[in-house]
């Protein structure tokens, strides 16, 4: 009978045990949601190490690099919708939403006028050969993605972090406390259901 009333608190601190995290390391820690990775003139590109194929390579027009915007918006979960009467096409993810048009240096972002590239009035989306094709440095900043340009490999890399910061030092303090709470109400019961 006593080896019973043993079985649930040590049930319970096993629980506990699995539940906790392994770091408890304070200070926040970015959690890298997707790496992509498009070579120029190659029609396959890289998504969290995977390689995806493309209908058009990127390609470099005025010194800068276009590819056509769904291998960018669709790893990060953006939508795209495309309004061919005004040529328009629009990518919205979390609250951002950017507007470009064809042919047009500027672009909005949240309803803001802005020149796509300040350095060079002439970057501007453009179609060819039937697909739309959109400066990505413009795209993957305004959509809060960072772009490193290594031009030994003629490789974009974008990497999109997401805006969740995990502060573990608070998670570990908020999971025991919530672990601690469950733990007394398990022992309360068992105690009720077992009087001995």
């Amino acid at each position: 009978m006593k080896q019973r009333r043993l079985i649930i608190p040590f049930l319970l601190v096993c629980f506990m045990m699995l539940t906790m995290p392994s770091s408890y390391a304070d200070g926040p820690v970015t959690v890298s949601d997707t790496d992509m990775r498009f070579t120029i003139g190659a029609s396959t590109y890289m998504v969290n190490g995977v390689p995806n194929a493309m209908d058009a390579a990127p390609l470099i027009i005025d010194g800068r690099t276009f590819l056509p915007v769904r291998y960018v918006a669709t790893p990060l979960g953006a939508s795209v919708a495309w309004n061919n009467i005004e040529r328009e096409v629009t990518i919205s993810l979390n609250g951002v939403i950017l507007q470009l048009w064809i042919d047009q240096p500027h672009a909005l972002v949240d309803g803001q006028s802005v020149l796509i590239d300040p350095d060079n009035d002439q970057v501007k989306p453009v179609i060819i050969d039937g697909r739309t094709m959109l400066p990505v440095r413009f795209v993957s900043e305004n959509l809060n993605c960072s772009v490193i340009w290594d031009a030994i490999t003629r490789q974009v890399k974008v990497v999109h972090n997401s805006d969740r910061l995990i502060k573990q030092g608070a998670a570990v303090a908020s999971m025991v406390k919530t672990n601690s709470i469950f733990l007394a109400t398990m022992l309360q019961l068992s105690r009720l259901s077992n009087p001995y």
